[in-house]
C-alpha cells in the first residue's frame, strides 16, 4: 500500500489505529455519500453527518444516529494534505482533541483521520455503535474523494494555459 491510497485512522479515546486502505470502500458508497460531502452534511439511513466548512487539505466532520447535531456520537479530523500537516499540532492544542497529544503524530506525508468518541454514543446500540467505525472511514475517503474531483478542473484549466494537453 502505498501514502495514495491508504489513510491512519486513530481513535483517540481508545487508543485503537489502523491503517484503511481505500479499497474498503467502494464507490457505490463513495457516489451514495457525494451528495451529503457536497452539501457540508445530510442524512443517511439514519445517520447524521455535519461536515466543516473549510476544506484546505482537510477538515473536521461529526457523526451520529438520529442526533442534534450539536451533540454527535464521534467528531473526527480528516487530513489529506501534506502541507496540512500541521493539523494533528493544531488539533492538540484545543481542550476537545487534548487526547491526541498522547499519540505520536501519523508519518509525515500520510493521510490521517483521528476521532473522539463523545458521550452520547454511550446511547447507541452495540451495532451502532459498531458502524460508527466503518461510516467514518466512509465518509473520510469520500471526502478525499471529493476533493481529488474538485481539484480535477484546475489541473486541467493550469495544463491547457501552459499550452500542454490532457
Amino acid at each position: 500500500m502505498t501514502a495514495h491510497d491508504t489513510l491512519w485512522h486513530l481513535t483517540t479515546t481508545s487508543g485503537h489505529g489502523r491503517w484503511s486502505p481505500r479499497s474498503e470502500v467502494g464507490e457505490d458508497i463513495i457516489r451514495q455519500l457525494r451528495p451529503l460531502i457536497r452539501d457540508g452534511g445530510g442524512e443517511l439511513q439514519g445517520l447524521t453527518i455535519t461536515i466543516g466548512g473549510d476544506r484546505d487539505g482537510g477538515c473536521a466532520f461529526s457523526l451520529g444516529w438520529d442526533w442534534d447535531p450539536r451533540d454527535p456520537d464521534v467528531r473526527c479530523v480528516l487530513c489529506w494534505d501534506p502541507a496540512r500537516h500541521d493539523a494533528w499540532r493544531r488539533a492538540a492544542d484545543t481542550t476537545e482533541w487534548m487526547s491526541i497529544r498522547n499519540f505520536e503524530e501519523p508519518p509525515h506525508g500520510c493521510k490521517w483521520l483521528a476521532v473522539a468518541l463523545q458521550p452520547r454514543i454511550m446511547l447507541d446500540s452495540f451495532t451502532n455503535v459498531w458502524q460508527l467505525g466503518d461510516a467514518e472511514r466512509c465518509v473520510a475517503w469520500a471526502i478525499i474523494e471529493d476533493e481529488r474531483e474538485r481539484q480535477k478542473p484546475l489541473a486541467r484549466t493550469e495544463e491547457t494555459e501552459s499550452g500542454q494537453r490532457d
